[in-house]
C-alpha cells in the first residue's frame, strides 16, 4: 500500500510539475512528492509502465497519464469537498486543507468521485483555481440541460426541489436553517424570490435573504 501510495504521488508530482512548466527530472520529482517517496519508486513506475524516461526527465505513458488525471481529480474535488460542503479550509489552515486532501485522493474510488463531483455542481476549479480533470458525470452534464446540483438563487418561483447541502459558514443565519427544517434531503418550494426568498418547508413559510439562500445548494 505504501508503494502503491508512493507511486501515485510521484504521479500527481508530474502533473503539476507539468502544469507549472517546472523541472520534470526524477531527482525534483521525487523531492516534490509527499510520504516517503524514493528513486526506488521511480524504478517500479518505470517497470510498471506509468512512466518513461526521456533525456533525464519524466514523461507519462498513456496509462500514467490516465492515472494521475484521475489522481489529481480526486485530490482537488476533496479540496472542493472540504472547503464547500464541510467548510474545514480556515480551520484546518492550507496545510491541514492538503494533508486531508492527499488522504482522500488515495481512498476514494473513481465512482465515489463523480458522486461529489455531481453534488458539488461539477466544478471546473480547485479552492486555489486550479484545473480539475473532468470525469464522466461531467461530459454526461454536458448533454443535460442543467446542472444536478445548483443554488436556491437559481431556482425560480413555484418550483419544488430538495435540499443537497448547505455550505458550512459561520453565520448565524445560516445555523439557525436547521431548525425550521431546512436540512440536507428536505423538500422545499421557493415561492417567492424578491425582494427576500419566501420558502415553503412542509407548513412553514419562512423569508430567507438572498446571500443565505446562495449558501443553499438543492437537486431537482
Amino acid at each position: 500500500m505504501t508503494r502503491k501510495r508512493n507511486i501515485e504521488e510521484l504521479l500527481e508530482a508530474l502533473w503539476m510539475a507539468r502544469e507549472e512548466g517546472s523541472a520534470t527530472a526524477a531527482a525534483e520529482l521525487v523531492e516534490r512528492a509527499h510520504g516517503e517517496t524514493t528513486a526506488s519508486d521511480v524504478d517500479e513506475a518505470v517497470f510498471a509502465g506509468l512512466l518513461r524516461r526521456v533525456n533525464g526527465d519524466l514523461a507519462f505513458t498513456p496509462a500514467g497519464e490516465d492515472l494521475a488525471k484521475s489522481i489529481l481529480r480526486r485530490h482537488r474535488l476533496a479540496e472542493r469537498l472540504l472547503t464547500d460542503v464541510l467548510g474545514v479550509g480556515e480551520t484546518v489552515g492550507e496545510e491541514g486543507l492538503e494533508s486531508s486532501a492527499c488522504d482522500f485522493e488515495h481512498i476514494l474510488s473513481p465512482e465515489v468521485a463523480d458522486a461529489i463531483c455531481t453534488l458539488l455542481g461539477h466544478p471546473t476549479v480547485c479552492p486555489h483555481g486550479l484545473a480539475i480533470p473532468p470525469g464522466p458525470c461531467c461530459t454526461k452534464l454536458a448533454k443535460e440541460t442543467g446542472p444536478v446540483v445548483r443554488r436556491l438563487t437559481e431556482v425560480p418561483s413555484g418550483e419544488r426541489v430538495h435540499v443537497a447541502f448547505i455550505a458550512s459558514s459561520r453565520d448565524k443565519r445560516l445555523e439557525r436553517l436547521g431548525s425550521f427544517g431546512v436540512r440536507p434531503g428536505a423538500a422545499i418550494r421557493v415561492v417567492q424570490r424578491r425582494p427576500s426568498f419566501i420558502l415553503e418547508v412542509d407548513q412553514t413559510t419562512l423569508a430567507v435573504e438572498r446571500e443565505v439562500a446562495g449558501n443553499i445548494y438543492v437537486r431537482r
